[in-house]
């Protein structure tokens, strides 16, 4: 059973077909990427898997249960937790605050206890700060916890959404180009992160345009243009594959 299930799904806006019928399947503890070009309906995939985007048809299961009529914060109680292809940080919240926010899905104290400072809430505070500091320690973040989000640099800011995906406790984490406006140097330890996402037992599906990204983190690679798949395969298949490379590599490949 593949831990993520698209069957069929289309999304359509008006007259515009976004996602053409697309299936595909994440399987538990792999990096699934999927690429192609600009408009190929990439972050509407992840918009209609997280349920900002209910599918015009078509299916979503997760860990073999459908998820089509799911609100958003159903599916990341299940374990689906993602990050946005544009910022979305809490400017005036300090680093730490922004990833407390993510922790309300995991907690079940009530406005009672909380007033009345019962054993229960003082136990799941300390839960929530030690989960807090788990996910900043491992971005990298633990040491600017107390910073304004918005005096981060902005390779930071793109790993504190990761950090605030993580401390939801997810199975799958979906990114949504989180290499966007990083060096190189950024995005060779994001290559690093996200290897050792998937070593803690998280799988990832992950969308971005840099390809030497792409094609070193990756397990599977799924290949979308016009909304339609033409191409899932291993990263070195896919760089051979022609509709492929005449959709969206190019003759330079993975100079691209």
């Amino acid at each position: 059973m593949a831990l993520l299930e698209v069957s069929n799904v289309t999304m359509q806006f008006g007259g515009l077909t976004a996602i053409d019928n697309l299936s595909t399947r994440v399987e538990k503890g792999e990096i699934h990427a999927v690429i192609g070009p600009n408009g190929a309906g990439k972050t509407t995939l992840i918009n209609v898997l997280t349920g900002v985007y209910p599918a015009t048809s078509g299916s979503v299961s997760f860990e073999g249960v459908r998820i089509d009529g799911l609100r958003p914060y159903e599916r990341v109680k299940l374990g689906m937790a993602r990050t946005f292809q544009n910022l979305r940080v809490f400017p005036s919240l300090s680093v730490r605050e922004n990833v407390t926010v993510s922790q309300f899905c995991r907690t079940t104290s009530g406005v009672v206890a909380n007033t009345l400072r019962t054993r229960a809430v003082v136990r799941e505070e300390a839960r929530v700060r030690d989960r807090v500091d788990e996910a900043l320690n491992f971005v990298g973040l633990a040491d600017k916890a107390g910073w304004p989000s918005k005096s981060l640099p902005y390779g930071q800011q793109r790993l504190l959404e990761i950090a605030r995906a993580m401390a939801t406790e997810p199975k799958l984490l979906l990114l949504d180009e989180p290499g966007a406006g990083m060096t190189l140097q950024e995005t060779q330890g994001l290559g690093v992160l996200i290897k050792r996402i998937r070593d803690r037992g998280i799988t990832v599906l992950l969308i971005d345009h840099k390809m030497r990204l792409i094609m070193t983190v990756s397990d599977v690679v799924t290949v979308v243009n016009f909304g339609k798949k033409i191409a899932e395969d291993t990263p070195a298949a896919v760089q051979k594959d022609p509709e492929v490379v005449r959709a969206y590599l190019g003759a330079r490949g993975l100079r691209t």
